[in-house]
């Protein structure tokens, strides 16, 4: 991250690199109490919500993510953004069901996206022993078992 001219600041290291209002950039080591003083002050606010959840899960804190993604989705259950991440968290925790029901929700909301379709294989794949799936930093890992490589 470097600092622009007038109040902008260049984002880079991301495949949505690019350079954003200053004022709308919260450090990673701000951004769990921000997003947490976003929700103390607006409960309905579910995009915070959201991004709590992305936070927390990062962080390996399953459950409390689990629980602010499902505050999200009751507050806005159109929003596919929180139904991938929470059937992501499920997959990591090898609740198969519940992964599958969140994809299930997701593809009507993203009918173009390879997205959901991927996140589906991951999680029939895992579900069969064929791969492990794993969050390492917040970025996907399939590891497909020895006995299952061509």
């Amino acid at each position: 991250m470097k600092e622009g001219n007038e109040g902008f600041v260049l984002v880079t290291g991301t495949k949505a690199a690019g350079w954003l209002i200053s004022e709308d950039v919260v450090p990673l080591t701000d951004a769990l109490s921000y997003f947490s003083a976003r929700i103390e002050q607006d409960p309905s606010d579910w995009e915070a919500l959201r991004a709590r959840g992305a936070l927390l899960s990062f962080d390996e804190k399953l459950q409390p993510a689990e629980a602010d993604f499902d505050a999200a989705l009751r507050l806005n259950p159109r929003d596919e953004k929180s139904w991938e991440r929470r059937g992501f968290l499920r997959l990591l925790r090898k609740e198969y069901p519940g992964a599958s029901s969140d994809v299930s929700e997701w593809v009507p909301l993203e009918p173009d996206s390879y997205r959901p379709f991927l996140r589906r294989a991951m999680a029939r794949t895992a579900k069969a022993g064929i791969a492990e799936v794993n969050n390492f930093g917040g970025r996907i890992n399939i590891g497909i078992h020895s006995s299952h490589r061509v």
